[in-house]
């Protein structure tokens, strides 16, 4: 019986993957849209809002 375990790691370069942590100096964004991709942003700590149009979206982490 084999008592290994294969582990893989999902997070090295793929293409059109990009796992990036935030820049800490940023704090707000001007209004503006990703034509050519999708971002889905993991929040682990901290606070905020987030709007989208015109809803404002509050953060509680951790959330997706």
């Amino acid at each position: 019986m084999n008592s290994e375990l294969t582990i893989k790691d999902k997070t090295g370069p793929v293409s059109n993957i990009k796992i990036d942590p935030f820049r800490k100096n940023i704090r707000k964004t001007l209004p503006h849209k990703h034509n050519n991709y999708f971002e889905i942003i993991y929040l682990s700590k901290g606070s905020g809002f987030h709007t989208i149009d015109t809803k404002q979206f509050s953060i509680t982490p951790p959330i997706v």
